[in-house]
């Protein structure tokens, strides 16, 4: 009897072993046809782009995307990832366009119900933005876009934006480990504004132009006056002749009474002047009929989402754009401000100022000559609840 136990243990595992081997045996010989079918079922198009870039097989992952989008012209999840593709390959400019061009799909669909959709967030694409605009060397522009995408509170956004910031901290480039202590002092509020760590000190000490305007607006959004003061005076100090520092040495000025200006690095009247010497042209905006906007000469007021024309006539070549500028925000969102030239978007602002006005700069070289261009407000909006409402000033445009 014990025998007979013993036999039909080993035929039962006998069978199982069998039985286990004809089960790998005939997954083997379906290999070919489960893997086209994978290759036919749309929904593993973006799998398939995921495990491609991983390989670094770049231009496998694209096509994986495009078809993708070819099946779901709305899926933003492939169009997120065609961009990240892109940027992987060093494309940086492609993955620009590609997430640039998702907000106008975006507004095509917006209340329709019987178009398929899926994936889209505008905190999202606006981190995503500041990777893309990072790796260009657009570092203002990079944290504007970080800003935005923070100030959304969104904990997809979030996660992005704590990635994006490990990102800025591990750049070779100097100037770009310098503005990466922005992100950090934005991440961690208990950084203290009057004594920043000591690894940032040769960083700081060569600060690029802009860098110090920008702390001294996080420490005057944190109601911290004394750094503020500091920081516009470094940006003065480390730059005296650079226009965007002699313009945010303007708006501090122009920030405290005029009887507290006795003591400062420089006087009203020395700063016009040196800014009349730094500015190549002052833009003149076009008045507008319809009332859409109100301006004078060099001054413009959005209400609303619109297009101001603004001329400028430069003596000779210009390299950049600044725009004096301030704004209301409205659920924690402050204005977009952009610069479109002969049907193209040059670049855009987020202007987060808490009080009176800031310095935006974008590169921009223009040709000696007369030259007609748009400023647009892009991100109008209200809360008739907090009763805030989102409007954008841009005080005055300078070419140098």
């Amino acid at each position: 009897m014990r025998n007979c136990g013993f036999l039909s243990i080993r035929r039962l595992l006998l069978l199982v072993g069998l039985a286990t081997a004809l089960f790998y045996a005939g997954l083997l010989a379906a290999r070919p046809l489960l893997s086209a079918t994978v290759l036919r079922m749309p929904e593993n198009y973006e799998y398939l782009a995921q495990r491609h870039a991983a390989r670094g097989e770049f231009e496998a992952a694209l096509e994986a995307c495009r078809r993708e989008i070819s099946r779901l012209t709305y899926n933003f999840h492939a169009r997120f990832l065609e961009a990240e593709v892109l940027r992987q390959a060093g494309r940086p400019e492609a993955a620009l366009a590609a997430l640039e061009a998702m907000p106008e799909l975006h507004r095509a669909i917006i209340g329709r119900t019987d178009v398929p959709s899926r994936g889209w967030s505008e905190p999202r694409l606006r981190a995503r933005l500041a990777g893309v605009l990072w790796d260009m060397k657009r570092y203002e522009e990079a944290l504007d876009a970080f800003d935005l995408a923070y100030d959304a509170r969104d904990p997809e956004a979030d996660e992005e934006c704590l990635a994006f910031a490990a990102r800025t901290r591990s750049d070779a480039g100097a100037e770009a480990r310098a503005w990466a202590c922005i992100p950090e002092i934005v991440l961690q509020p208990k950084i203290e504004l009057n004594k920043l760590p000591a690894q940032w000190k040769p960083l700081l000490d060569k600060a690029p132009v802009g860098l110090f305007g920008r702390l001294a607006r996080v420490a005057h959004s944190r109601h911290y006056p004394q750094p503020m003061r500091e920081f516009y005076t470094r940006e003065l100090v480390l730059h005296p002749q650079a226009l965007p520092s002699l313009l945010n040495y303007y708006c501090y000025l122009d920030a405290v009474p005029a009887q507290a200006n006795a003591g400062e690095a420089m006087n009203r009247n020395q700063l016009q002047r040196a800014l009349e010497k730094a500015t190549l042209a002052l833009a003149r905006i076009e008045f507008d009929p319809q009332g859409r906007y109100l301006s004078n000469d060099r001054r413009i007021l959005f209400m609303r989402n619109v297009a101001a024309r603004a001329t400028v006539d430069l003596p000779a070549p210009s390299r950049a754009v600044a725009l004096m500028a301030g704004g209301t925000m409205c659920d924690g969102i402050w204005p977009v401000v952009s610069i479109h030239y002969q049907g193209r978007r040059l670049g855009w602002r987020y202007i987060k100022v808490s009080s009176g006005f800031g310095v935006f700069v974008l590169p921009w070289a223009l040709p000696a000559g007369s030259h007609t261009f748009e400023v647009v407000f892009e991100n109008d909006g209200s809360n008739p609840v907090s009763k805030h409402d989102r409007n954008a000033d841009v005080f005055e445009i300078r070419f140098f």
